[in-house]
Formats: C-alpha cells, sequence, structure tokens
C-alpha cells in the first residue's frame, strides 16, 4: 500500500507546471487529516489568463474622431470661385484677381494675380508700366492675409527719382 507521502511526492513532480502545490499537515497516513490537497493554490491563481490587457485597452477603435466631423472634407487646394460648404468658411470667394490704384500715376502699372494672393508668399513687384523709371513694390505675406480676408491693403513703393507712390489693392 503507498503512504500518503508517496503519493504527495508523486503528485509534486507531476505539476511542476501548474503551480504551487501547498503541503500542510504531512503527517503519518495514521491521523487521517489529508490536508495537502486541500489548499493547492497553483490553480486557484493562475494570473496569466486573468490580466490579459492585450485585449481589453485597444484604443485604436474607441478613440476615432474621424467621424465627428459634419462638414466638406478640406482638400487643401485652390477655390475656383465655387463657394465652399465646409465648416471651416468663412464666407468669402477665392480671390481670382485683382484691382489696383496707384496714386500720382505717370505710367505704371501693377498686375496682382489671383494665384499670387492665394499662395500667400512675399513678392516684389516691379510697377515700371510705360513710365520712364521703375519703382519696387513689396507685398507681404501679411498683406495677402488680408486680400484672402476680402480686405484692400496699401502699400508704398520704392523711392525712385525723388518720389514714392502709394498701392492700394484688392480683390476684384
Amino acid at each position: 500500500m503507498a503512504t500518503r507521502r508517496r503519493f504527495l511526492k508523486t503528485v509534486a513532480v507531476g505539476s511542476v507546471g501548474l503551480g504551487v502545490l501547498a503541503m500542510t499537515g504531512c503527517g503519518d497516513d495514521s491521523t487521517g487529516t489529508d490536508s495537502g490537497t486541500a489548499t493547492d493554490s497553483g490553480t486557484a491563481t493562475d494570473s496569466g489568463t486573468a490580466t490579459d490587457s492585450g485585449t481589453a485597452t485597444d484604443s485604436g477603435t474607441a478613440t476615432d474622431t474621424g467621424t465627428a466631423d459634419t462638414g466638406t472634407a478640406d482638400t487643401g487646394t485652390a477655390d475656383t470661385g465655387t463657394a465652399d460648404t465646409g465648416t471651416a468658411d468663412t464666407g468669402t470667394a477665392a480671390c481670382t484677381g485683382t484691382t489696383t490704384n496707384i496714386s500720382a500715376n505717370h505710367g505704371h502699372a501693377l498686375d496682382v494675380l489671383g494665384s499670387d494672393v492665394a499662395a500667400g508668399a512675399q513678392v516684389v513687384y516691379d510697377i515700371q508700366g510705360t513710365a520712364s523709371h521703375t519703382h519696387d513694390l513689396t507685398v507681404a505675406a501679411a498683406d495677402f492675409t488680408t486680400l484672402q480676408g476680402g480686405g484692400p491693403v496699401t502699400i508704398t513703393s520704392s523711392l525712385t527719382n525723388g518720389h514714392t507712390h502709394d498701392v492700394t489693392i484688392s480683390c476684384a
């Protein structure tokens, strides 16, 4: 007949991969109290499957902000004059061309293209036209921003032959 101690050794060797087998009260067989299997905590605390956080915190779909948009997507291309129906619309039509007024003009001319206004980068223009001399006119990026918003800008030309010109530019 096998003793309880031999039985517990066999069980302990056979269950190494299942966890810790607590053996308490390992007395002889005559007492009749077999508490070795009553406190087997090796399978009761298997935390490898109880705390699988790899699938519990999938934030890729929990924070989908793409559906909160209600306006038309802005593709970043220049407007062609058609009213934009997106939520970022300022109500101002695109500037497709400009009108200019040159003070004390004696043959100077300026043509600011709508594409220059849309680009918004500083540009230096030569306003000679049919005059016998030239003036430079620097339109800064901030001036183009004002034009894009629908407002006019007035800029003073460079000094040539003892005079300057005030040039007012507006979107047409």
